[in-house]
């Protein structure tokens, strides 16, 4: 007996539902807008989403966009990207080289909305050098900071990456004394 009201009782549930549903106004209809109020609001979104310091705005490239190189082999290399890794190590000053492979992170939580995924330099270099899902390379093969599938600094050695969540990547170099976790070791806090 107890199933059978259980039973009842889910059937109303089901029905009002669907009776539910039936009676909601057609969502097409009440989103009809000019293109003027369209833009308008677009124009108010972009405003809010204005890019921070390590945040470029990227579109969906279109099949002849200038900002990207479709290869044969169907990866795309993202060429402002490629602008970036270039720049890693070519400043004396160590923190520019972070701050140039945090912004290489952020290109690709921007593809991806999430940090690559990895506990390895390697396994991280390798999904920024195009392996991963839409086939995205954001480094330059001919990076001077690139040895085999390992992004180092200005001294040879492996950057350290440190995923803090889903949207925040730490980029640690080991310093002049080549030993992580050390009073020389070059790092933003809270990056």
């Amino acid at each position: 007996m107890h199933f059978r009201n259980l039973a009842f009782a889910g059937s109303l549930i089901v029905l009002g539902l669907c009776v539910y549903w039936l009676l909601q106004p057609d969502a097409a209809q009440d989103t009809e807008q000019s293109s003027d109020e369209v833009a308008s609001q677009n124009e108010e979104i972009d405003q809010r989403l204005a890019p921070s310091k390590l945040t470029r705005v990227v579109e969906v490239p279109e099949p002849n966009d200038p900002r990207v190189n479709r290869l044969p082999d169907g990866r795309v290399e993202y060429l402002i990207a490629f602008d970036t890794s270039m720049q890693i190590n070519q400043n004396a000053d160590p923190l520019q080289s972070i701050y140039a492979v945090e912004q290489l992170f952020a290109d690709y939580r921007y593809a991806y909305k999430e940090n690559p995924v990895g506990s390895e330099n390697a396994e991280i270099t390798q999904q920024l050098l195009g392996k991963n899902p839409k086939r995205i390379v954001f480094i330059d093969p001919r990076c001077a900071a690139l040895r085999g599938t390992e992004l180092v600094d200005q001294w040879g050695t492996p950057f350290f990456f440190h995923a803090l969540s889903g949207q925040h990547m730490q980029v640690r170099s080991a310093g002049p004394d080549r030993q992580l976790w050390t009073a020389d070791d070059v790092f933003v806090e809270n990056s």
